[in-house]
């Protein structure tokens, strides 16, 4: 049907809403089918009063005229309309449509309707899911649905694609218990698509594999970002994610469907925020592969990345819907914290595609940073710098004072905070504060700073530890031995993962209570003020420790940052009693075994219930019964391999 056909269409409907016969109007509107952009554009925003034709015939007594409705609904929904989806924010909002679908939810044989739009609607326009989100009943409805047994495939799989919908919405608007709630419905929906298998299929294809796949992309909006979640502990579900974006990239078919690129890329940004994800995901070349490819695709077309997509071996690309450039580039230089990923980056020639996004007129001030970021982290331009750096400041062991500034590390969700502390410093010091010193080439800036800094003070967050430039800033002042002070910004916020690593059992200062804010501003400022000389008794009376880890990633080779461990302490040499890692859990433990290759051996040492403490005994025997301590490494902890075994002796002493 042409754009002015369904033009006319809706106008006739709207002039005559009281006389027209809504099952007629219904079976009309029914026709109609918009191929083109403009006729996307005509359906885009459906007059009110027809809206309310349509749902003045949803009756669950009348299942084949709701059946019809339903079916018009959803194509509305799927619809893109300049700017907000105007459809869906409308429906979303109307009592009388929700009042409908409570009716509808009451009745069996009207679930599988109702359902697809509900899933429809709540992919379609972040509004409209924040609106479905308050509807606490529709929630829980869409929960108990995934968990119905009699529930059909196609039904589980809209349930679950609705409350993916939701996560990916706004999760700060969903409760704790109700997100909760959702990570074990997530994790129900996909054990169950594990254990059954579809007979129609010679029992090759998964029943459920399409709900599986919304469940796993609602779970990575959840805890994709997290140490040690569900998702990290089962590798099968992060790997069907990446074979799902590989069929996406070509345009094919996975579990039925036709699966858009960006709806997979954005949830695999979110997963590889966390190291033990992206250890898992780094376990071989594919991934970094499909995301170079992804690249290629969101850039305009050149001979240059067609000779690199044939040298991948790419085939015939056809990406459902846009790649998103910024997210795609998000998760290679997540990657790039992996030395195997920068190996393969430089294997292949790839930087070439980072100056491309840099230099694409339509990529976003975000995305040409992290391209500036991806550069920085493959090519030997930092390690030079590391060279002239080292030349000019002399002797790294002297913690004295080398620079000229101190440089505040901070994520923009604390920046009002971050102002203030920077208001008392300058009374002291000059500092290089980004959103007043930062010009040009921003990852050149940032080293600039660094390296011109007598001291970096790092204002530790969740949001720092997502953040892949925090992590460049915090790694590289490690890395040239520059004094760091660390400022807590979130209560009872406990850092793993890299994070967890940098900050080890050091000492840091509160900054989240407004209250003692100017008394814990002058410690930091007192601190500061020693210009990287050893912190005085009085200064670590004064701070809080953290007991997380004590190892420190610090080697940056070839740009890339990847693992080595030093062990350093905040004040000379501590007794073993004085050890921050003696305190440490289970989950702890597994991430220091992560920091030096050790993963596979993380289930044995959980098995065995190895904590801080257990670490200690081990390292009591190491040294006063090595052969009991090898024993036991080979017969209760599966350390077969003579050599694992030596690197796990060698890091217990580095690290007690």
């Amino acid at each position: 049907m042409t754009k002015e056909r369904i033009i006319g269409l809706l106008e006739h409907l709207s002039e005559n809403a009281a006389t027209v016969n809504p099952v007629e109007a219904v079976q009309l509107l029914r026709n109609c089918r918009p191929q083109t952009d403009e006729e996307k554009d005509a359906i885009g925003s459906i007059p009110p009063v027809v809206f309310n034709i349509l749902f003045g015939v949803i009756d669950p007594n009348s299942p084949e005229n709701t059946s019809s409705v339903c079916s018009f609904l959803k194509i509305l929904m799927f619809k893109e309309a300049k700017g907000e989806h105007l459809n869906s924010i409308y429906v979303s909002q109307n009592e009388e449509f929700w009042s409908r679908v409570e009716l509808l939810l009451q009745t069996k044989q009207c679930r599988a309707d109702i359902l697809p739009v509900l899933d429809a609607i709540c992919h379609s326009d972040k509004k409209a899911a924040q609106n479905v989100i308050l509807r606490t009943n529709i929630v829980n409805f869409l929960i108990s649905s995934c968990l119905e047994s009699e529930m059909d495939a196609g039904s589980i799989e809209a349930a679950a694609g609705a409350l993916h919908g939701i996560c990916r919405a706004q999760l700060s608007s969903v409760p704790e218990d109700t997100q909760n709630l959702l990570l074990s419905t997530f994790r129900s929906v996909i054990q169950n698509s594990l254990l059954n298998t579809d007979e129609s299929s010679g029992g090759t294809q998964k029943k459920f594999e399409a709900a599986a796949v919304q469940a796993a992309l609602g779970m990575a909006f959840l805890v994709g970002k997290d140490e040690q979640s569900w998702l990290s502990n089962h590798p099968e579900v992060i790997h069907l994610l990446v074979s799902v974006l590989d069929v996406s990239l070509h345009g094919e078919r996975f579990a039925g469907h036709v699966w858009g690129t960006a709806g997979i890329v954005r949830p695999l940004e979110k997963i590889c925020l966390s190291d033990q994800n992206k250890s898992l995901l780094g376990e071989n070349n594919k991934f970094i592969d499909l995301n170079l490819i992804s690249l290629c695709c969101a850039l305009p077309p050149s001979d240059d990345i067609q000779k690199f997509l044939a040298k991948l071996d790419a085939g015939k690309l056809h990406p459902t819907g846009s790649v998103p450039l910024q997210s795609t580039l998000g998760i290679i230089v997540s990657m790039l914290f992996l030395k195997s990923s920068v190996d393969r980056v430089k294997e292949l020639e790839a930087g070439f595609l980072f100056r491309a996004a840099c230099d694409n007129p339509s990529s976003s001030p975000e995305s040409i940073k992290l391209a500036q970021q991806a550069l920085w982290m493959i090519t030997e331009h930092s390690e030079e710098r590391e060279e002239d750096v080292s030349t000019n400041v002399g002797n790294q062991n002297d913690t004295s004072l080398s620079g000229s500034h101190v440089m505040v590390s901070y994520n923009w969700t604390h920046q009002h905070v971050v102002k203030q502390l920077v208001s008392k410093l300058k009374e002291q010091t000059p500092v290089w504060f980004d959103i007043e010193q930062m010009s040009g080439s921003t990852i050149e800036a940032m080293a600039n700073a660094v390296e011109s800094s007598h001291t970096v003070v790092i204002c530790v967050s969740s949001h720092y530890k997502e953040s892949a430039n925090c992590r460049l800033e915090a790694e590289y002042a490690q890395q040239l031995k520059k004094k760091i002070v660390f400022v807590m910004m979130e209560n009872n916020y406990k850092p793993n993962g890299w994070l967890g690593i940098l900050l080890g059992s050091k000492l840091w200062y509160p900054l989240w209570d407004d209250s003692n804010f100017d008394l814990n501003a002058s410690k930091i400022v007192h601190e500061v003020g020693t210009g990287g000389a050893k912190t005085s008794t009085a200064s670590i009376a004064s701070a809080t420790t953290t007991t997380v880890t004590t190892t420190t990633k610090v080697l940056k080779s070839a740009g890339s940052i990847s693992s080595i461990n030093s062990a350093q302490t905040t004040s000379g040499t501590i007794t073993q009693k004085e050890t921050g890692f003696t305190t440490w859990d289970q989950n702890q433990v597994s991430d220091w075994l992560y920091s030096f290759g050790f993963q596979s051996y993380s289930n044995s040492f959980k098995t065995q219930k190895i904590n801080g403490k257990g670490l200690f005994e081990l390292h009591l025997l190491l040294q006063n019964n090595p052969v009991a301590f090898y024993t036991i490494l080979e017969t209760k902890l599966n350390v077969s391999v003579f050599g694992d075994a030596l690197l796990f002796g060698y890091q217990l002493r580095v690290l007690s």
